[in-house]
């Protein structure tokens, strides 16, 4: 194999490398605004909406748990549905 194409094929693979790396920390999924998340019309609880990012590690898992709850429990309110899913996740996690 030529030198200068071995040479193209590493920067290429660094170079996607690279991206990847910071769309997943800068932007992507797993990004965290640090804001409290809002529902229709509703806000939820920062402290309750930052103890439920940190649990899921990531906005998109914690805003659909709570979103599926609020199908699931529609008499609840957003706070609720949001310690529901707090209270699942630890309960779950540190089951044995």
């Amino acid at each position: 194999m030529d030198l200068t194409l071995l040479l193209t094929i590493i920067i290429i693979v660094v170079a996607i490398g690279v991206v990847w790396t910071l769309a997943r920390s800068s932007g992507g999924k797993g990004a965290r605004s640090g804001k409290p998340s809002t529902f229709g019309h509703s806000r939820v609880s920062p402290q309750l909406w930052r103890k439920l990012v940190k649990l899921t590690r990531d906005e998109e898992t914690a805003h659909r748990l709570v979103r599926n709850l609020l199908l699931r429990y529609p008499d609840r309110d957003v706070d609720w549905c949001c310690d529901k899913a707090i209270y699942d996740l630890e309960r779950d996690r540190y089951r044995r």
